[in-house]
């Protein structure tokens, strides 16, 4: 019969410590995914609260340009169109400006 000899008993304490990890790992990949679970919920909420705000702002904006008085509505497109907005892009950063414009503080005031 054969003796265990110094590296198998190191083998096997090997073998006993990375088993015992592997438990651990598992362990703490579980954590990881219920977390990420919950993460997942809360940011497709958040989502859909920023879209809703999204097109509420929208159709605000849309009205409060259709009242735009006919003595300054020829002023306020132009000045829409020289800052390159969009429908659907109407405020934009300052990162955002098109090349060449520098942003002031005046120019995100609303007319």
């Amino acid at each position: 019969m054969r003796h265990a000899g110094r590296g198998d008993l190191t083998a096997i304490a090997e073998t006993d410590e990375r088993t015992a990890k592997v438990a651990e790992l598992d362990k703490t990949a579980k954590v990881a995914k219920e977390e990420f679970g919950r993460y997942e919920e809360d940011s497709g909420a958040r989502l859909e609260t920023l879209k809703k705000q999204l097109d509420e702002t929208q159709t605000l904006l849309k009205e409060v340009e259709a009242n735009v008085p006919a003595n300054v509505r020829s002023s306020f497109d132009r000045i829409v169109k020289g800052r390159g907005w969009t429908p659907s892009r109407r405020w934009r950063t300052a990162a955002a400006a098109p090349a060449g414009r520098k942003s002031s503080p005046s120019s995100t005031t609303s007319c």
